[in-house]
């Protein structure tokens, strides 16, 4: 959400740009340590499972280079057919956080039913997006912003309004729709209290920008 904001359109070509890259995150690599951990444990140190280990350890690393470089704008990959494939596959995912979820390859997403294929929609997301529409993925984005993300990053958010006007436009949208099923629902809490959180997001892009 730092890297690519909400208000500008999310397709290839038009802003990806090159960022920092981070390192493996720890939400990654503990679980994968209780993994490595269960293996040696039930299966001891063989050859089959030390080439287990290898495997997990290298299909981690091409999955974390292949997401990192969906989101750069120049890298050895980029002129691949099949990269240029699975990166349309997951412009997706940035526009339905509840399809294509795979990195490398949709395999398991049509096996689970969460495939979305690019075909015939690529042009369809770039004329949604130039109309600034609400997409279920900034309703997701925006609640962890609002309810979840930690002061750092939603300080980010709030001086981004002023370098990204389109900001606004999403959270005045936002605003609009949340008003209206608040008025359906008003015995909601959360859905009252995500309406709450965006107007006092509002006022602090006021306060920042006076």
């Amino acid at each position: 959400m730092i890297m690519y904001p909400l208000g500008e359109n999310y397709i290839k070509g038009e802003i990806y740009k090159t960022v920092p890259r981070p390192g493996t995150p720890w939400f990654w690599i503990i679980p994968a340590m209780i993994a490595v951990s269960a293996i040696f444990l039930f299966r001891g140190i063989t050859w089959e499972s030390l080439t287990l280990f290898g495997i997990m350890i290298c299909y981690g690393k091409i999955i974390e280079l292949t997401h990192y470089r969906f989101h750069l704008a120049k890298h050895p990959w980029i002129t691949s057919k099949y990269f240029q494939w699975i990166s349309d596959i997951h412009i997706l995912h940035h526009f339905d956080q509840a399809r294509n979820y795979t990195i490398t390859n949709p395999i398991m997403d049509m096996v689970f039913g969460t495939y979305l294929s690019p075909k015939g929609r690529i042009e369809e997301i770039k004329k949604a997006l130039l109309h600034n529409d609400i997409s279920t993925s900034d309703l997701i984005n925006w609640n962890y912003l609002l309810m979840e993300a930690r002061p750092s990053e939603y300080a980010v958010y709030v001086s981004a309004a002023q370098k990204y006007p389109g900001i606004l436009i999403k959270v005045k949208k936002l605003m609009h729709f949340l008003k209206e099923e608040v008025n359906k629902t008003p015995e909601n809490k959360i859905l009252k209290d995500f309406f709450d959180k965006t107007q006092l997001y509002l006022g602090a892009v006021s306060e920042k920008t006076l």
